[in-house]
């Protein structure tokens, strides 16, 4: 009854908001229920996004369900992401998590993801689920926590560059360690920035490589 009144008494804005229940059929009310708060919490935090309402996101333990207070919009986004949160899990271990990307296109990022951890092991492939939407910048990973710790290595380093609007692309290595070779390039384009002089403007480029996996991650 608390968190049901707080939906309700959260602010001005709430004629705009919508509340609505949504019963869970696999995952965890609680878990789920924050995972999503911090996911459209952080969806606020760039510029001119305050102006979003906040929605609201309340676990129901005892029936397993989340109370949502959100706009129109927030909500179609709700539905999206339960089709993969909440859909039959093959593997007991596995975690929701899901990415609000500033830089990199979500589609982009989990074909990254794709050719870098999954690459061609099937075993992978079954236990490793993902969705992105480009619409809403949001790219949902569920996984073992094992393979969830290298998918948020390689969000994280994508992210910090300055990918924004650049393709990506995986370059596999045969032999040179991936590493000293991202070092050698970013060495090669920053000499060659330089030698263009002040008047010209070097082409973006943001390269990070991937040890266990021999490969390099381009974003140009």
């Amino acid at each position: 009854i608390d968190g049901f009144i707080a939906l309700i008494d959260q602010s001005p804005v709430v004629d705009r908001l919508a509340i609505r229940r949504y019963e869970l059929n696999n995952a965890s009310a609680g878990a789920l229920a924050n995972t999503l708060q911090r996911l459209f919490d952080a969806q606020r935090q760039g510029p001119g996004a305050r102006d979003l309402p906040r929605a609201r996101f309340v676990a129901d333990d005892r029936t397993n369900a989340i109370l949502v207070t959100a706009s129109g919009d927030q909500h179609d986004q709700v539905v999206s992401l339960l089709e993969s949160a909440d859909s039959e899990q093959q593997d007991g271990d596995a975690v929701v998590e899901i990415f609000a990307l500033a830089q990199a296109r979500p589609s982009a990022l989990q074909r990254v993801v794709e050719q870098v951890v999954i690459g061609r092991d099937p075993a992978k492939r079954e236990r490793v689920q993902m969705s992105a939407d480009d619409g809403s910048n949001l790219l949902l990973v569920r996984a073992p926590e094992e393979d969830l710790v290298e998918i948020r290595a390689i969000v994280n380093e994508v992210e910090a560059a300055d990918t924004s609007g650049l393709p990506i692309r995986v370059v596999t290595l045969d032999r040179a360690d991936p590493e000293e070779v991202a070092e050698a390039l970013r060495v090669f384009l920053r000499d060659r920035s330089r030698a263009a002089g002040s008047g010209r403007r070097a082409a973006p480029a943001a390269i990070t490589a991937h040890r266990a996996s021999r490969t390099l991650i381009v974003a140009a």
